[in-house]
């Protein structure tokens, strides 16, 4: 489950948070840090169809569609109405990208998934999802309750989660490091 940024990473990574952390609805951008990482993801394991839970105004959705390793699905979810109205704006349409509402449309649309972007809320979608052996779970910050939530819901299924932490240090307060962003990486495991 090791991954490993390269330049091309951090060039896609980078470019995606410049855009998207300026326009409006942009302060929930992941870091070009998790953005880089999520393209190194992308990279290693070729994801065919991804989940992403509250897609906001579309930064992940971007990054993916302009991959150089392009999935055939992205299940894309958002309820909130300026999201919506800014994934509009920022994803011209694409037969690759469903962008979801509601959880009815969810059921349809979530199964087979190979890569899942993780949220808040993702507790109440774990039912809905199709989630196997073969899927991977990205968080683009620590997400301990979202975490937590799908290892409980797994263990409830005799099996496990195997996740990863990737940190990034910076010195924010000298003499110690403090983390100060990061992305975690897991798997399902029997």
């Amino acid at each position: 489950m090791k991954i490993r940024t390269v330049d091309a990473d951090r060039v896609l990574g980078e470019a995606v948070h410049l855009a998207f952390s300026a326009k409006p609805g942009g302060e929930s951008t992941p870091s070009a840090f998790a953005l880089s990482g999520l393209s190194a993801v992308v990279t290693k394991h070729r994801p065919r169809t991804v989940f992403d839970c509250r897609a906001g105004i579309g930064a992940m959705t971007r990054l993916l569609l302009d991959h150089p390793h392009p999935t055939d699905r992205i299940v894309a979810l958002e309820g909130d109405e300026a999201s919506l109205r800014g994934f509009a704006k920022n994803i011209p349409a694409d037969p690759r990208v469903r962008l979801v509402t509601n959880m009815g449309d969810l059921l349809i649309a979530g199964h087979g998934l190979d890569l899942i972007i993780c949220d808040k809320g993702i507790d109440v979608l774990l039912p809905l999802l199709g989630i196997s052996e073969r899927t991977r779970f990205f968080f683009d910050s620590n997400r301990e309750p979202e975490r937590r939530a799908l290892s409980t819901f797994l263990s409830s299924r005799n099996l496990r989660l195997d996740q990863r932490h990737y940190p990034r240090f910076g010195l924010r307060w000298l003499p110690r490091p403090r983390r100060v962003e990061g992305f975690w990486l897991a798997r399902v495991a029997s």
